[in-house]
């Protein structure tokens, strides 16, 4: 599959950057590469097998959902279709 091509793609260049660097790791669970390969392989089309869709608010749910596949957990507010609004 193109995505795990990509993924094992990226991982190397970040491990080679990350021996070459003192980046602090903020929270070592989450990988902005992961994050980036899932926005690229989804930008134009709707991940419908995971998520639904949400005609007044695309943007704030793709953005959640890359995210996520980045490695960030969810919690008691930032979860999966919740209908959540900042205010």
């Amino acid at each position: 599959m193109e995505a795990d091509k990509l993924k094992e793609s990226n991982k190397k260049y970040r491990d080679n950057k990350m021996k070459e660097s003192n980046i602090p790791t903020y929270y070592s669970g989450y990988d902005g590469i992961d994050a980036k390969n899932y926005a690229y392989l989804y930008y134009e089309d709707y991940n419908t097998a995971e998520y639904s869709k949400y005609p007044n608010a695309d943007c704030t749910n793709f953005v959640s959902q890359c995210l996520k596949a980045g490695g960030l957990p969810t919690d008691g507010t930032w979860y999966k279709d919740r209908n959540a609004k900042v205010t």
